[in-house]
């Protein structure tokens, strides 16, 4: 197995950032956010909640059943358990994404970055707790389905 890069991570995470920033606005505004005189975009309640659990969602989903969100697939990248299968399913998913919605989440970045740069598999804390890496594509076993 080949671990992905710094880089690489960085890449497809700002990707599905846009992405689901995007998808969360429309969603929200079509559920009733809306915008004040000075154009501060406002939400609460229900389109509240989709902006928080959306991309909840999204990560956790794509990760446990495909192996990999929109932006790592567009740049070859995929999470796999430890012992280079995949999709991770579920648990691991959840694990492995708790961490971005947390408040400590920009402190939470700098020690995964450390985390990266000091072990042979490039994974954070969140990947050792859940048993994944995020490897190139086509580097990991993944069985037939």
């Amino acid at each position: 197995m080949q671990p992905a890069g710094i880089l690489s991570r960085f890449l497809a995470a700002l990707i599905d950032g846009i992405l689901i920033g995007v998808v969360s606005f429309v969603v929200a505004m079509l559920l009733g956010g809306t915008t004040d005189e000075t154009g501060q975009f406002n939400v609460s309640g229900l389109p509240a909640l989709i902006m928080f659990v959306l991309p909840v969602l999204y990560w956790a989903a794509m990760e446990a059943t495909s192996g990999a969100t929109v932006g790592k697939m567009l740049l070859g990248l995929q999470v796999v358990n430890e012992n280079g299968t995949g999709p991770i399913g579920w648990g691991p998913a959840i694990i492995r994404n708790l961490i971005r919605f947390t408040p400590v989440y920009g402190f939470a970045c700098i020690i995964g970055l450390i985390m990266m740069l000091t072990n042979a598999n490039k994974q954070r804390l969140f990947d050792k707790l859940a048993h994944t890496m995020v490897v190139k594509k086509g580097t990991a076993t993944v069985p037939a389905t």
